[in-house]
């Protein structure tokens, strides 16, 4: 398979997943004590898929993280308290709140574009809304810089033999892609718990040495669940190690993907954002793509160098064995 068939392969799992606070066919008045949502997920302008879900958490915390786990990108309510929906935006989910109107007609005015028309908005939200759909419109050109990264991540790895340069053009090509601060690739030892930096880019070294990475205590979830961890505000997240060291760096959010090959935990690939980011699933997607290729690359290179290795070793015993046979 080409470097151009493997990213197009990848890009094409980019689907925007969205869900709408619902009753009895309409938008729910308030999304805090709302009992079901609508998962629609659209692709190139489409519905390719839709599933139902209960909602049984009434904390803030508990109903955005159970929203959060169904890979919410963009939730459509009526009313949310500020609590909520700070919560699930320091989740990485977008939320296009004083939403009104049948489902059916929300959903064609999302795929539209339409849904800042007036007819579907309460009173007050206006505005909310406006730079909603800016917002979603400006992701048409990211999705064309995430198909070139991939490309050429992929071609680096079916071209280059050196892990290195594969993670510096790795790190520098989500850098430009997202267009965030800096991105770091860090490489998981079972011996110590730590994650050891493999490389960086748009990062001080300052920043970077600041100290040993522990596995356990610096966004450990990400690593333990095997599953990337948005972090939206790194000065009040407990998750985060080093939290004055981010602040001085200049860190605001930062996303975290594991690196997985097989069952085994390679490593992570973090992104660094100077301002607040509300990482979409468009990110997080792109980010696990680049993770996972990242991943085959360094392993392709440790399977080379041992075969390599091994050939080396062959051809040794070759050459004694056929120097005692030239003797006999």
């Amino acid at each position: 398979m080409c470097a151009l068939e493997l990213a197009g392969k990848l890009l094409c799992y980019f689907i925007m997943r969205i869900a709408i606070s619902h009753q009895q066919g309409r938008i729910s008045p308030v999304f805090d004590v709302g009992a079901r949502i609508l998962l629609v997920d659209i692709q190139n302008g489409r519905t390719v898929r839709r599933n139902e879900r209960a909602l049984d958490q009434l904390d803030s915390l508990a109903r955005a993280r159970q929203v959060s786990q169904f890979g919410v990108e963009l939730l459509i309510c009526g009313a949310i308290s500020w609590p909520l929906e700070n919560a699930l935006s320091s989740m990485g989910v977008q939320v296009a709140a004083c939403i009104c109107g049948p489902v059916e007609a929300v959903i064609k005015a999302y795929v539209n574009d339409k849904l800042g028309d007036p007819a579907f908005i309460m009173p007050g939200c206006l505005d909310r809304q406006q730079r909603l759909t800016t917002k979603k419109e400006g992701t048409v050109n990211k999705h064309n810089i995430n198909y070139d990264t991939l490309v050429r991540i992929t071609k680096a790895i079916s071209t280059i033999q050196d892990p290195e340069e594969i993670v510096l053009i790795t790190v520098e090509g989500v850098t430009h892609a997202l267009n965030v601060k800096g991105c770091a690739l860090f490489l998981f030892s079972e011996k110590s718990d730590e994650l050891k930096l493999a490389g960086y880019y748009g990062l001080s070294d300052e920043y970077v040495d600041k100290g040993p990475v522990s596995a356990i205590h610096s966004i450990a979830s990400s690593l333990q669940d095997r599953q990337p961890v948005a972090i939206f505000d790194v000065t009040d997240d407990p998750r985060i190690q080093y939290p004055e060291a981010a602040i001085r760096e200049g860190i605001a959010s930062i996303l975290s993907s594991p690196i997985i090959i097989g069952d085994r935990l390679l490593g992570c690939l973090r992104v660094y954002t100077a301002e607040p980011w509300e990482f979409t699933l468009t990110d997080v997607n792109f980010v696990q793509a680049v993770a996972q290729l990242v991943g085959m690359g360094i392993e392709m290179c440790r399977v080379n160098q041992g075969l390599r290795e091994s050939i080396d070793v062959l051809e040794m015993m070759q050459d004694s064995t056929a120097a005692q046979l030239t003797v006999l």
